[in-house]
């Protein structure tokens, strides 16, 4: 939401490989500028943006991966994010 109050949102990725290994990253999700201006596409008070997470990650092992999104802010819960959704795109 435009009322968000933070410049950035700190989650944490954690991918479960097919052979049972686990790999956590924390990553700050760049919100707004410095000046304020929030990033991404906004109409009233509700904003969309995407952000590139992990552009060099490879699927090297054939199965079942698993990708979780947690907020890993000191504030919880979280006001003004209604909706995170993970997309996951081939690069070409």
């Amino acid at each position: 939401a435009g009322d968000f109050g933070f410049q950035n949102c700190y989650v944490q990725i954690t991918t479960k490989f097919p052979g049972g290994e686990e790999k956590k990253q924390p990553i700050s999700l760049e919100l707004a500028a410095q000046s304020g201006i929030w990033s991404g596409k906004c109409s009233g008070n509700d904003c969309t943006i995407e952000i590139p997470l992990q552009g060099n990650a490879r699927f090297k092992q054939p199965g079942q991966y698993s990708i979780t999104v947690e907020q890993f802010m000191r504030v919880n819960p979280l006001p003004g994010i209604r909706a995170v959704s993970l997309k996951i795109k081939q690069l070409e």
